[in-house]
């Protein structure tokens, strides 16, 4: 807008503004708009991440404290067979501490690899000796040496296994 001076009355005049001034102002109002509306976004993503971060931190010390049970038990029992000779006592004491560990991973969605019996599979099982230059679906496993875990469908740790050939498998 744009102000005059009348000579006569000495008090300003206003003028309107042409219509090029109000496409201008109307075109800084919506790039305003624009403006406050992406800020408004940002600031709520930002709200947004620093409660899921607070989420995960919550989770994740519900989580380590389990673990610490865990371990807390395992401590007693190390105490335990160091101040005596009843290890038949011990390794009874360790079998629950075994089955709170299998229960706080299923809880957690770790699965079990199951492989004594199952076809050899490169993607879950791991051979400690050389396998033989034949097909990997002749092999079977025999023995699990230590145990693989999935989470989410995906491969955590491969089963450390035995395999034999198929038809050298003897069926008792």
């Amino acid at each position: 807008m744009t102000k005059k001076k009348d000579h006569l009355t000495n008090i300003p005049a206003i003028v309107p503004p042409t219509p090029q001034e109000i496409a201008k102002l109307r075109e800084k109002a919506d790039l305003y708009d624009q403006y406050l509306a992406s800020y408004q976004e940002v600031q709520r993503m930002r709200n947004e991440q620093a409660l899921t971060i607070e989420g995960l931190k919550s989770y994740i010390e519900e989580i380590l404290l389990q673990v610490l049970e865990i371990e807390d038990d395992f401590g007693r029992a190390i105490d335990y067979a160091t101040k005596g000779q009843n290890f038949e006592a011990v390794l009874a004491g360790l079998q629950p501490i075994s089955d709170k560990m299998m229960h706080f991973l299923k809880k957690h969605g770790v699965e079990v690899i199951e492989a004594a019996g199952e076809t050899f599979n490169p993607t879950c099982h791991q051979c400690l000796d050389p396998l033989p230059t034949l097909e990997l679906d002749q092999l079977v496993v025999t023995k699990e040496l230590r145990p693989g875990f999935r989470f989410g469908g995906k491969v955590l740790r491969k089963t450390i296994v035995e395999v034999q050939l198929k038809d050298k498998i003897s069926v008792s």
